[in-house]
Parts: C-alpha cells; sequence; structure tokens
C-alpha cells in the first residue's frame, strides 16, 4: 500500500502536460492516478510517451473516466481507487515544487503525526508562465471565518492540498451535484464540520496556474482565447484578490505600458 496517493484529472490538458509531468518527482511510496474526465485531444497521447511515464510506470494509473459528468465526480473516482493514507491534489497544469517533496519526506519521517489535512501556500502563474503573485496560505481561523460567514471560495488554493484519505470517506468526498464548480469549497466546509486536525505550510509548495482556458478562467468563457492585454487585466485582479499589492502594482504598470 503507497502512502501517497496523487489524484490528478485530466480534461484537455496538451498545452501544459509537459511541464506538469517534468516537474514530478519519483518517490516509492507516492503514486500517481490520472482520471480522464473526457479528454479529445493529445494529453494521454503525451503522458504514454513521456519519460515521466517510462521511469514511473509502476506506480501510474490512468482511469477512464469519460462519461463521468464533471471534475468533482472525477476527482471522487480517482480517489475511491486509491488505498494511500494520504491524498495528494495537483491538476494537469500545475507545476510541482521541490518544497512539496520535502513535505512528503517530512510526512514520511512522522513529523506531521498530529495532521490530518495540509494546505500551503503557490505561485499564482499564467498561462505565459508568467509569475502573477504568491498566494499565502492563511490561518485556519481566518479560513474557516471567510468559509463560513462570507463563503469565499478562493482562500485556499486546491491544488495545494493533501488531506487523509479515511477523513475525506468519512465527509463523504466531492460535492457533485451542479456543475462541479466549487467541490472544493463544499469539501473545506465538511472538514470544518468535524474539526479537522489541520496544518499550514507558508512557502509556496506548487506553482498554481490561473489559466484563461482552464476552470480558473471559465468566466471568460470556454477555451476563450485572449490577448496578453486580457492577461495582464486578469493579472492584476488576481493579485488584487489575494491582497498582493506589490504584484497588483507590477500588472498596473504593465497594463499602461502595453496600452501606451
Amino acid at each position: 500500500m503507497y502512502k501517497f496517493s496523487c489524484v490528478i484529472s485530466i480534461k484537455n490538458g496538451e498545452e501544459f502536460i509537459e511541464q506538469c509531468l517534468s516537474s514530478l518527482p519519483t518517490i516509492n511510496d507516492l503514486e500517481y492516478i490520472f482520471v480522464d474526465n473526457g479528454s479529445y485531444d493529445l494529453t494521454i497521447s503525451i503522458l504514454l510517451q513521456s519519460d515521466f511515464y517510462k521511469r514511473n510506470n509502476a506506480n501510474i494509473r490512468i482511469l477512464n473516466g469519460q462519461q463521468l459528468p464533471s471534475l468533482a465526480a472525477a476527482l471522487n473516482y480517482g480517489i475511491s481507487e486509491s488505498t494511500a493514507e494520504w491524498i495528494v491534489r495537483m491538476d494537469i497544469d500545475d507545476i510541482w515544487l521541490p518544497s512539496r517533496t520535502e513535505l512528503l519526506n517530512r510526512i514520511h519521517q512522522g513529523l506531521h503525526s498530529g495532521s490530518e489535512f495540509i494546505y500551503g501556500s503557490a505561485i499564482l502563474i499564467d498561462d505565459l508562465n508568467r509569475k502573477i503573485c504568491i498566494k499565502t496560505a492563511a490561518e485556519w481561523w481566518f479560513t474557516k471565518l471567510m468559509l463560513s460567514a462570507f463563503g469565499r471560495n478562493k482562500i485556499i488554493s486546491h491544488p495545494a492540498t493533501m488531506f487523509k484519505r479515511k477523513v475525506f470517506v468519512m465527509c463523504g468526498g466531492y460535492h457533485e451535484v451542479g456543475k462541479g464548480f466549487g467541490q472544493d469549497k463544499v469539501l473545506w466546509k465538511k472538514f470544518i464540520s468535524v474539526n479537522v486536525k489541520t496544518e499550514r505550510e507558508k512557502i509556496p509548495i506548487i506553482c498554481y496556474r490561473h489559466s484563461m482556458k482552464g476552470v480558473t478562467g471559465k468566466r471568460f468563457g470556454k477555451q476563450k482565447i485572449v490577448s496578453k492585454e486580457d492577461l495582464n487585466k486578469e493579472n492584476f485582479k488576481e493579485s488584487i484578490r489575494n491582497f498582493n499589492m506589490m504584484a497588483a502594482f507590477k500588472w498596473l504598470l504593465q497594463i499602461c505600458r502595453f496600452s501606451s
């Protein structure tokens, strides 16, 4: 049985999958579960032909989730196929940082034995791999306040989390009703209701892609191709949303420069 399962739902990720795979570590106690949630591009082909797949073939499973209706359903399916103690979240367009590997090594050494849910900070990047800002993980009391009182969804970077599978199962998994968006917020509220034992990683453990073409960019229309000016404006707004004024000022200068 594995100590960790990294569960990744895949849907049309050919543009960024090679960057993601090249960042993933090879660890004996870590398996990778990829759930194909209806890809119709070359994503799966790229995965099967990658050096990552050749190196880690014994620790990789690719599941057919073509008929599953949502991201939440795909994640539930992938996690149900795992027998690991810990579930590690990741998206196919994100980049795993060495600090996350160090975190897994510390858990393996028993240094986080009292934790059931660990969430970390993230470096937000755009579709051009430019750093938007650092999204610093908030204290758990503040996270609970924002979720419970204001219902804010993006207080935790979903791909920068990991949790014990038994707690996930006890809470009933991801909520599958609806279009599948906001499934993370519902899960965090479930964790709050059972007083899950949490731990915060202050340093970034992933590069989290704020893509205008993926789930985080759905408000711009599915697979909508946007200009560099649009990206700059969205990066500015994302920096404001994350209270990073220095980054916001940088993107404001980019907008002014582009417009002049």
